[in-house]
């Protein structure tokens, strides 16, 4: 069947196929007589133009729909329930950065005076010493900085301690670099300084 046999009425759109014409029924009849099986046809309605850009909406919403469903297979939701748990308990940990262990520590160590100040306790444990060593090899004398990391001690408790362990701290922060640069080494395979 050509073009100039397709019955297509041409002051409606191009999805209106009416069967009536005479060409149109001689083509049916063929078929009939070439197929022992009855052939379906599609028999539309005219339509206006309204109509066919409603179905053609439909349509693109239906490939849509198969598109998503597709898509769906495709996606493990025992994974993503995993991530999201994950991800939250993730979440949670950054939120409490302070543990319960250290808040009873910081609490045992730091009293309140009647005028609201906080008094800080001028011992100190070999646990804040090793965190104070620690420091000193990050933040060097940035004695702010390490007192805000080691919320026990004030700035002048660590510049005191500071003053009476600087040989200490000073061989620790020498060793520490040599050990750094031979990390280094082992991994850029040269030397940077």
């Amino acid at each position: 069947m050509t073009e100039d046999d397709d019955p297509i009425d041409s002051n409606t759109c191009h999805m209106t196929r009416i069967f009536d014409s005479p060409a149109a029924l001689a083509f049916i009849d063929s078929l009939r007589k070439k197929h022992q099986k009855a052939v379906p046809l599609v028999w539309r309605i005219r339509q206006t133009k309204c109509m066919e850009e409603i179905s053609l909406i439909n349509e693109a919403a239906r490939q849509e729909v198969m598109k998503t469903m597709a898509t769906e297979d495709r996606i493990n939701l025992r994974n993503i329930a995993k991530w999201r748990q994950e991800m939250g308990g993730l979440k949670s940990r950054h939120s409490k950065w302070i543990t319960e262990t250290e808040i009873s520590t910081v609490c045992s160590s730091t009293t309140i005076s009647r005028s609201g100040r906080v008094r800080y306790d001028a011992n100190w444990t070999d646990d804040e010493k090793r965190q104070c060593i620690r420091c000193f090899h990050w933040h060097q004398d940035d004695f702010e900085s390490i007192s805000n990391v080691i919320l026990t001690k004030t700035v002048d408790q660590i510049k005191a301690f500071y003053k009476e362990h600087e040989e200490i701290l000073s061989k620790s922060l020498q060793s520490y670099r040599e050990v750094m640069k031979s990390r280094r080494m082992r991994i850029d395979g040269n030397i940077r300084y």
